[in-house]
């Protein structure tokens, strides 16, 4: 019964003895690495993996640059202010057409140096500096809101059958946008902008004035260098004068070359 044991321990023994003699591949690695400073060991399967050995301690380290493919750019180093993108291959940059200043928060097209939020500069010659186009059905080519689309906004279309009036379809259309309501359409001048012109949702015209209460309302002096017509066949020219007392409207028309003027409204004057 003792042989037995001791026949099994031995049997234990020699395995154990066995394990501990004979190296795994490993550890064989990292002998043949010991003492070799200085040099460095590549993968038969990838060549921009590798092992760097000073004296016992190794580093894996990769050469090269790291492919997208690989989670990396492809690229050494970029310009501050670059905006990326990929040609296919690469991550890369292209500063004169796409630039960032990332200290005064602006974006470049056409220039690095942007002198607002958004500047774009095009071309010389040939093209235009933006093109936007309308994919839809809405015929909107651009669209510039308030902060919230419940106020009025800047629409610059060419038409297509949206507008009421066909004769638009294949205008260049600037028209006021409101989704809430009717809104005008003022053109403003100077520094502190101050209205010229407005035209009202309505249809009227007013210069001077942006509560337009005619087709034309003019706030200020009219001055011609060629014909003013009124009336047409079907319904006769008629001015109607302020009187000078402010008081009440004299009202002048023709016929046959004769001026008559009267306080009396005539029927045809509106």
């Amino acid at each position: 019964m003792r042989a037995i044991k001791l026949r099994n321990f031995l049997t234990l023994f020699t395995i154990m003895l066995g394990v501990l003699l004979t190296p795994t591949e490993t550890l064989a690695v990292v002998q043949n690495l010991n003492g070799q400073s200085g040099k460095t060991q590549t993968f038969q399967n990838d060549s921009n993996l590798a092992i760097s050995s000073s004296n016992n301690i190794h580093s894996l380290i990769w050469q090269g640059l790291l492919p997208i493919f690989r989670g990396g750019t492809g690229a050494n180093s970029f310009t501050p202010g670059s905006l990326l993108f990929s040609n296919g291959t690469t991550i890369s940059q292209d500063n004169s057409n796409l630039f960032w200043d990332d200290i005064n928060n602006r974006l470049g097209i056409g220039t690095t140096e942007p002198k607002d939020y958004l500047e774009i500069v095009g071309p010389e010659s040939g093209g235009a500096g933006i093109a936007v186009t309308s994919r839809g059905t809405f015929p909107v080519g651009l669209i510039m809101y308030n902060n919230t689309e419940e106020r009025g906004g800047l629409g610059l279309s060419i038409g297509d059958g949206f507008f009421a009036n066909e004769a638009l379809s294949e205008d260049t259309v600037l028209y006021s946008y409101n989704p809430s309501g009717t809104s005008n359409l003022i053109l403003a001048t100077g520094d502190n902008p101050n209205a010229r012109l407005t035209i009202t949702g309505p249809g009227n015209i007013g210069i001077g004035t942006t509560d337009p209460n005619a087709k034309l309302d003019v706030l200020g002096t009219i001055r011609g260098d060629s014909t003013l017509f009124l009336g047409n066949s079907s319904s006769p020219g008629c001015i109607a004068m302020a009187d000078s007392d402010g008081n009440g409207v004299t009202y002048i028309t023709a016929n046959d070359g004769v001026l008559t003027s009267s306080s009396t409204k005539p029927s045809f004057c509106q």
